[in-house]
């Protein structure tokens, strides 16, 4: 059966692979033949993807494991920790000779499981150095005690000797007499011969094993060699220090509290009888304020702050107006002509006009609220500081972003009252306001992050908050305690 012909291909073709249908090999030959090279890497990828994926599982888990274990050892740790100065004292014995000097603890031979077991000094470091001058003397034939040697000598700024090794000891009679030397962990030059130390060296030998490291206590029980430390602490809370300022620099504020507020009312066209009843008869209740703000400070001393945030006022107003309205109006008075035969009206008089003069009672009474959203910004200073408690001062203006109304009030000829928004005389903002106050504040603890708040602002309009066909001017005049709490960020 020919590739053209064959009913597998023909199926294969019309997108029976769709289906999930695996073609034989020489219909993906066939495809490939006539595909780019890319095509061809997918298929091949396609009909070999379980090896593929092998494959890179196992060139990936080759490629870890010869991570693992090329990275550091624990030698190259254990090197660096040694380089590391250190200061240790091995104590060598003068030796009592006849006729010569004996080497003590110089021998640079391999430990041996008796030298071991005959050791009486602590393990050191990899090397020892001696760091005090060293002398080499020629013996003159008599006793060696303390290194009292006759004859010159060459001095050594340093003598060193190989570790791990056991003093030898003498088969003649030798003394108890110790002599301190100081080793420090550095390299190498061996040498086997250990001269004896005249009673001087001694004494410098001995000042010199005092740790460097280790603080001294003096008399006035102060300790030394904490310089470093002290410097470095300070340093630390130096560079801490402005981290907690600029942490600290940010404050926040909730507050919420009662005020009273009053205005400034001028005619401006308005009839005086109007403008009368109207003072008269308005006046304003206790209103409510609440706000948030945030508090940045603006120097190290935290004494001047920026606040700026948002604050909602309602100020209530109560209108009650009764009084007596003694008005006088004008009737016209018209009479009929009656025919005294017929009885019927045949004709009018003239109109006589008559002035009538009434009293009445309007009685009107309402509940007014208006309501303020600004935003005030304002400084901060303190002027009073303790650690639990600080007095402040503030001042700066508030931008109303909103005012609106709800109510009644008076109609212009005094016959009652109608709702303030089908016929409102007011803007729609207040405009700017000027703001001063004085305030507290209480830290409940050195490191709590919230502290109480306790502060008075008056507030005062600039902008009349009329309608220019009011025929009136109109100002209002806030006076507010609120209390909140300050979050410290």
């Amino acid at each position: 059966m020919s590739m053209e012909t064959n009913k597998i291909d023909e199926l294969f073709r019309s997108k029976l692979g769709d289906y999930s249908l695996d073609a034989p090999d020489h219909v993906w030959k066939s495809i490939d033949a006539k595909r780019t090279p890319l095509h061809k890497a997918i298929n091949y990828f396609k009909r070999r993807k379980a090896a593929v994926v092998g494959a890179f599982l196992l060139i990936a888990g080759i490629s870890a494991a010869a991570f693992i274990g090329f990275g550091p050892t624990a030698d190259t740790q254990q090197t660096a920790v040694v380089t590391s100065q250190s200061t240790t004292t091995t104590p060598v014995a003068n030796s009592e000779t006849s006729g010569s000097n004996a080497a003590v603890a110089t021998t640079p031979s391999a430990t041996s499981a008796e030298n071991l077991a005959n050791t009486n000094t602590p393990a050191t470091n990899s090397t020892t150095v001696y760091t005090t001058p060293n002398r080499t003397n020629t013996n003159d034939g008599g006793n060696t005690r303390n290194g009292g040697n006759n004859g010159g000598g060459t001095d050594a700024t340093s003598h060193t000797v190989t570790p791990a090794t056991n003093p030898t000891q003498s088969t003649s009679s030798t003394d108890n007499n110790t002599t301190p030397i100081v080793t420090t962990s550095t390299t190498t030059i061996t040498d086997n011969s250990t001269p004896a130390l005249t009673n001087e060296e001694k004494e410098v030998v001995v000042a010199d094993a005092q740790p460097v490291s280790e603080p001294v206590a003096t008399a006035n029980n102060e300790t030394e060699g904490t310089e470093a430390t002290d410097a470095a602490e300070k340093a630390n809370k130096q560079a801490i220090e402005p981290q907690k300022q600029r942490c600290n620099s940010l404050t926040a504020d909730l507050y919420a509290g009662i005020g009273f507020a009053g205005r400034s009312l001028n005619a401006n066209g308005i009839g005086a009888g109007y403008f009368a009843a109207k003072k008269q008869a308005e006046s304003y209740t206790p209103s409510f304020t609440v706000g948030a703000r945030f508090n940045l400070d603006l120097n190290k001393s935290k004494t001047l702050k920026l606040r700026v945030g948002l604050q909602y006022t309602r100020v209530g107003e109560k209108l009650n107006y009764n009084a007596e309205q003694t008005y006088t109006r004008t009737q016209v008075y018209i009479g009929d002509i009656i025919d005294p035969v017929t009885g019927q009206v045949i004709g009018h008089t003239d109109p006589e006009y008559r002035q009538v003069t009434e009293t009445r009672r309007v009685a009107v009474s309402a509940n007014n609220s208006y309501t303020f959203i600004d935003v005030p910004v304002q400084l901060e200073y303190s002027f009073f500081r303790t650690e639990k408690y600080s007095l402040f001062a503030t001042g700066g203006a508030s931008a109303n972003l909103r005012f609106s109304q709800r109510g009644s009030q008076l109609n212009t000829d005094l016959s009652g009252a109608h709702e303030i928004r089908s016929n409102n005389p007011y803007k729609p903002t207040t405009g700017l306001s000027l703001l001063a106050g004085i305030g507290g504040e209480y830290k409940f603890s050195p490191i709590s992050k919230f502290s109480l708040l306790a502060e008075g602002t008056y507030s005062h309009g600039l902008t009349n908050v009329m309608q220019s066909n009011a025929g009136m001017r109109q100002s209002f005049r806030t006076f507010n305690v609120s209390v909140g709490l300050r979050y410290r960020f």
